[in-house]
């Protein structure tokens, strides 16, 4: 029983853990719990705490709930979704788009890509991208504003300023 009790009081909603631990309140026991929690509890305390657990935010989402994603990549995505992402690069979709696309990170389109075996290309800006990336910088836009704004990541952007003789701002965090 005393491990029945402890699970209520470590905060998971057992409801059997609370109908137990209301019939020995009602009966007037005490109750010990092992470990570094032991005490002799009070009926009336011990209430105080069944009332608190009851009203307590469920902490652990209930199974089968669709509000918890799996976090490994291979477990949230099919094969064919897998295949459609790796088609998608190969046939030359940045991978910002397909960042958007799967609503995946950079960095978990990249591990998906090279799981795969796809040789990665490096997508250069453009001349016309260049150009107007120096010229919103000297405007004062960050990089992240400008990698936005073109399509790239930040750090392609200081790349290619740094290429240009662009002279760095101090970072501002």
């Amino acid at each position: 029983m005393g491990q029945v009790l402890l699970e209520a009081v470590g905060g998971h909603r057992v409801e059997k853990s609370l109908l137990v631990a209301e019939q020995v309140v009602r009966r007037g026991f005490s109750v010990g719990v092992s470990g570094r929690y032991l005490k002799q509890w009070e009926p009336d305390r011990f209430s105080k705490v069944i009332t608190k657990i009851q009203a307590a935010p469920v902490r652990r989402p209930q199974a089968g709930s669709s509000s918890v994603k799996p976090r490994r990549l291979d477990r949230r995505l099919t094969v064919e979704t897998i295949a459609e992402l790796v088609a998608a690069y190969e046939a030359g979709t940045s991978t910002p788009e397909l960042c958007k696309r799967y609503e995946l990170s950079k960095g978990g389109v990249l591990k998906l890509l090279g799981e795969a075996g796809v040789t990665m290309r490096k997508q250069p800006m453009t001349d016309e991208q260049t150009e107007m990336a120096v010229k919103l910088y000297g405007e004062g836009r960050s990089l992240q504003a400008i990698g936005d704004q073109l399509g790239k990541a930040k750090s392609s952007v200081r790349e290619v300023l740094l290429a240009q003789g662009v002279r760095m701002r101090p970072s501002t965090r």
